[in-house]
């Protein structure tokens, strides 16, 4: 459930950068569609990807070692 929550949490973070921050991936990745600079977009989305894929791996361990009567997933 809380991996859900963290999910949710980081699209709406990077979302908020492409529509009001100044620096960011999202908005990183924003500017680089509006220029031809494919590459930057691709590495963006894949660096997002891989952050948000950290923080589930992060969150699975944190829950197997608060809640051990949960069991494994």
């Amino acid at each position: 459930m809380i991996g859900i929550a963290i999910g949710f949490g980081w699209t709406t973070l990077v979302a908020a950068e492409m529509v009001a921050a100044n620096v960011g991936l999202g908005q990183m990745v924003l500017n680089a569609s509006n220029l031809p600079r494919t590459d930057i977009v691709v590495m963006g989305i894949v660096v997002i990807g891989i952050i948000a894929y950290l923080f589930d791996l992060l969150m699975r361990w944190v829950e197997r070692k608060l809640v051990p009567w949960k069991g494994r997933m």
